[in-house]
């Protein structure tokens, strides 16, 4: 009789406890529905990731996934709708629209998009103090490689011109096809560009796009740096590289541009001065009218990110290398006017 009264009160607890998670599970997706975001559907499903009302969540996602991407019409948006949702019945438009904004430009025929003109906040005031002050700059319209210039991209210029290979042909780990070209000069850099028609960005260039139409954050993606994002020194996450990393392992920005944190730094075309920005114009800036080093913007995957000010790896950080500099850790992409 004892036995019977207990298994009663187990079932009773049982139930009660399922009542109340049930009550639980209600409350919070009627306040995913009232917010009505993506993070509020996330929120929902990381509580409950298998409820009643969890593939509701998984397809409201979709939808403003989709209104994103739609709205903004941002290379980035629809990339990212398409991959995650390779299955969506709107994944064949997502990938027409995308098509449509990346465009083969150039003798080297690479894909390129286009950045449109507009103004955008330059620097950072919690940064080193060449990055200070913020102010505003205004950049017209111009096309960028979507991807960093790789050995294959690299190959066809040697072959062309019979300019000189990188040294880094020589060694395996940096001498993949997909592997972003490095052991490359400035000049060499700037020799690729005119060969294929094009040039290397200003450095005002380069952080607007990096930006990615993102105001005041820290990196492409936004605040928080993980091996998810980039590849930088260690591993972690979809990071497993210890050296140059094929392009486009990561998600782009939301302009489409892999890799415009990490993996390797990047050529700009200016002259580097520590106190440019108290006097630089706020129109098309192209830097000192000379100097002794140059521009490196991007951060790679030798950084060691210890802490957050000294990252390469944040889109407002100015580095600078000797011209003649040759390392594992800087490669190029190139623009092209509009």
């Amino acid at each position: 009789m004892r036995l019977n009264r207990n298994l009663l009160i187990t079932l009773c607890l049982i139930i009660s406890v399922i009542i109340l998670l049930g009550c639980e599970e209600n409350k919070e997706w009627k306040k995913a529905q009232q917010a009505n975001t993506i993070e509020s559907y996330q929120a929902y499903l990381k509580q409950f990731p298998s409820g009643k009302n969890s593939v509701k969540a998984k397809s409201a996602i979709e939808n403003l996934e989709w209104e994103k991407a739609e709205q903004s019409k941002m290379l980035g948006d629809y990339l990212i709708f398409m991959k995650k949702y390779p299955k969506s019945p709107r994944y064949a438009q997502a990938k027409a629209e995308a098509d449509k904004l990346m465009i083969p430009k150039g003798k080297d025929g690479r894909l390129m998009t286009l950045i449109p003109e507009g103004e955008f906040e330059m620097g950072c005031n919690e940064g080193h103090e060449d990055e200070k002050p913020v102010h505003k700059v205004f950049v017209k319209a111009f096309y960028i490689d979507i991807y960093e210039v790789t050995n294959a991209d690299y190959k066809k210029f040697v072959d062309a011109t019979n300019y000189k290979k990188p040294a880094s042909w020589k060694e395996p780990t940096l001498s993949g096809a997909d592997q972003p070209v490095v052991r490359v000069t400035w000049y060499d850099a700037q020799e690729y560009c005119k060969w294929a028609g094009k040039r290397l960005p200003t450095e005002a260039e380069w952080e607007k796009a990096a930006r990615g139409g993102l105001v005041g954050k820290l990196y492409p993606w936004g605040d928080k740096l993980f091996h998810d994002y980039a590849n930088y020194y260690g591993t972690g996450g979809k990071d497993f590289w210890e050296m140059p990393a094929s392009v486009g392992s990561f998600d782009p920005n939301r302009y489409g541009l892999f890799d415009m944190a990490g993996n390797v730094q990047e050529w700009c075309a200016d002259w580097y001065d520590a106190k440019y920005y108290s006097s630089s114009p706020n129109q098309n800036p192209t830097g000192p009218k000379s100097g002794t080093s140059v521009v490196v913007r991007g951060g790679s995957w030798g950084d060691d990110v210890q802490n957050t000010r000294d990252s390469g790896l944040r889109v407002a950080k100015r580095r600078f290398l000797d011209p003649y500099e040759a390392d594992n850790y800087t490669g190029f992409r190139c623009v092209m006017d509009k």
